[in-house]
């Protein structure tokens, strides 16, 4: 699961449970403060990230009623960092499109996998911040996930053109998109936007 905001969440599982805590403490004071129901969101799906998705089931499924909850009604603020609602968009785009796609996991979780919907999130959040080479890579691994399930070579294809423009930059989005380019297109599914300079 990913970190859904602007600024990475620490993957230390502590820090991903205070982030939580606090933005859960920010929504009971504030019920339609809809920032805090972003950081709400991102320190769960955090904290499944760090503990493994298979042994942090009722935290995947928590992340899923909330990621429903801040859809319904999304952050607006923007500034010198970046646009919220854009965050928001790509965060959900990570939890549809890397959650494992069984019938274990849907029975388990009440969530399930949707690639496609990952597809039209990804596009929401790069129609908000067109320049931010994360969530253009997000949008190639999304639609790449989504054309290897439903066997749509014009999904693939999309997808790498996104990565091939996201792979002409520098830093790990850019290296990322280089490597992802050359694997297997289901491959994508599982893509990590984790910083591997966290510790877990």
């Amino acid at each position: 699961m990913p970190s859904a905001t602007r600024s990475s969440i620490p993957a230390n599982a502590s820090h991903s449970t205070s982030a939580r805590d606090w933005a859960h403490a920010g929504r009971v004071l504030a019920h339609d403060c809809s920032e805090c129901c972003l950081y709400e969101f991102a320190g769960t799906a955090r904290l499944a990230s760090v503990r493994g998705v298979a042994r942090a089931v009722g935290i995947v499924r928590e992340a899923g009623r909330l990621l429903e909850q801040c859809l319904a009604d999304p952050p607006r603020w923007s500034d010198a960092g970046g646009s919220e609602e854009a965050a928001l968009y790509y965060g959900a785009s990570v939890y549809y499109r890397s959650m494992p796609d069984t019938r274990w996991m849907s029975w388990a979780t009440g969530q399930r996998s949707d690639a496609t919907r990952a597809v039209g999130l990804a596009r929401r959040a790069v129609a908000i911040e067109s320049e931010r080479a994360r969530y253009r890579l997000e949008l190639g691994a999304a639609l790449l996930c989504d054309g290897a399930r439903r066997e749509d070579r014009t999904a693939v294809a999309e997808g790498r053109r996104w990565l091939d423009e996201t792979a002409g930059g520098s830093g790990i989005d850019a290296e990322r998109a280089r490597g992802l380019r050359d694997k297997a297109p289901e491959q994508a599914c599982r893509l990590s936007h984790d910083d591997p300079a966290e510790q877990r």
